[in-house]
């Protein structure tokens, strides 16, 4: 039932920040989905060594740290994207 909180939380957040971006004129839906793609690769890499049943392998522990070490280089790649983004023009 706590999982109900997280995801209460995480609703919460995604909205308040996209009336914020909705406030300063920076809201892009392009980016909204380029967010929401990361996220689901993000997850994909983090549970596909569980989903492939490897927990019992010896060569988990190794899998799963690479996934966790790309997960994070790859939330760096995402963060200096997003703040390379220039805002666009609004209504011309």
């Amino acid at each position: 039932m706590i999982w109900l909180l997280f995801v209460g939380l995480q609703v919460f957040i995604l909205i308040s920040g996209i009336r914020q971006q909705e406030h300063a004129g920076t809201w892009s839906w392009s980016l909204f989905a380029f967010a929401v793609g990361f996220m689901a690769f993000e997850l994909l890499i983090l549970l596909l060594p569980l989903r492939l049943g490897m927990e019992g392998s010896r060569y988990f522990a190794p899998v799963w740290t690479a996934a966790w070490i790309f997960a994070a280089l790859n939330f760096i790649w995402f963060i200096a994207v997003c703040r390379r983004r220039k805002p666009g023009r609004r209504g011309g």
